[in-house]
């Protein structure tokens, strides 16, 4: 992600567009949450383990069980500024407040989940959080147009934010390293015939 880009040092330093779309471009506010139980029970009253609501902690739930259902899995995030108020708070808190949310829609039994996993991605290394990076006001205009993912001194940017489609996901991550890798294999073969030119 282009904020973790500055914990990088480059010498000589990156130019100025650079190092401001770095400061520019945090990551979002996310969490994500997964509640693990021996199978999909809800699936036996032929719900589809899917809701959404403008429940204060879960807005959106689903099921991310194996087409078998076992083990049964329901999924949701914590975003935004319920993030923020959450990310340093107990685990036990926030698994209360998750499950409670989940055991509205599913019944008491979505509350006694075998294994809770509360995934904080702006406490993780090499994320910061997630989805993915946003601008801020002016960043997009201002440096956008160098410091998104224009090369500089061999470097070729190639994390999924710096991808023209699907930006934050898989799909973008494979685009944007196909791309500096296909941009790093051109300088190097342009570099080889003014070599063998000379």
């Amino acid at each position: 992600p282009p904020s973790l880009r500055a914990k990088i040092s480059f010498t000589p330093a990156l130019p100025e567009q650079y190092t401001k779309f770095m400061a520019g471009a945090p990551m979002g506010s996310i969490s994500k949450v997964h509640a693990i139980f021996d199978r999909a029970f809800w699936r036996e009253e032929c719900w589809s383990g899917s809701a959404a609501s403008n429940a204060k902690t879960c807005e959106f739930i689903a099921d991310s069980s194996p087409p078998c259902g076992v083990p049964g899995i329901l999924t949701s995030f914590i975003a935004g500024d319920r993030n923020l108020e959450l990310i340093n708070q107990p685990e036990e808190a926030v698994k209360k407040l998750v499950l409670d949310e989940f055991a509205q829609f599913f019944g008491p039994q979505a509350a006694q989940p075998k294994e809770f996993v509360w995934v904080k991605w702006q406490k993780e290394e090499w994320t910061g959080g997630a989805f993915t990076a946003f601008m801020k006001p002016g960043t997009w205009t201002g440096s956008g147009a160098d410091g998104w993912r224009k090369p500089i001194d061999g470097i070729f940017w190639a994390g999924t934010e710096a991808s023209d489609r699907w930006p934050g996901y898989f799909d973008g991550a494979i685009r944007a390293g196909k791309m500096a890798s296909l941009a790093a294999l051109e300088k190097m073969l342009l570099e080889q015939e003014e070599a063998c030119a000379a």
